[in-house]
């Protein structure tokens, strides 16, 4: 017992010391991060990449514009029945359109 409240004690103080600790070296970083922040070079920096933004958000919006309008003209195509044929399903053996070619087709003698 004396054992686990020795224990306890020494978590808890722990906790606090840490805590305490712990918050003035937050406190700490954030500080210089915002110095940092507001320094010219980043400043520069995050208006650059602003801009570059700005100038391709247009460009962004109608490839979004265009693939969406694609992908929905897909799925209209694919439940109303009407989506092609790929090429090679239209070339295949000509029996499975016509019953009376497979008749004619010659059998395999060996089986």
């Amino acid at each position: 017992m004396r054992g686990k409240l020795a224990f306890i004690v020494g978590a808890a103080t722990g906790y606090v010391l840490g805590s305490r600790a712990g918050r003035e070296r937050y406190e700490q970083i954030r500080r210089v991060s915002k110095k940092l922040w507001n320094t010219g070079p980043v400043q520069k920096g995050v208006q650059n990449v602003r801009d570059r933004v700005d100038e391709r958000a247009g460009d962004v919006k109608l490839v979004v514009r265009k693939l969406g309008s694609q992908i929905l003209s897909k799925m209209a195509e694919q439940t109303a029945g009407t989506q092609a044929k790929p090429k090679s399903a239209e070339t295949e053996d000509i029996s499975d359109s016509n019953p009376q070619a497979a008749d004619a087709a010659p059998k395999d003698s060996t089986s």
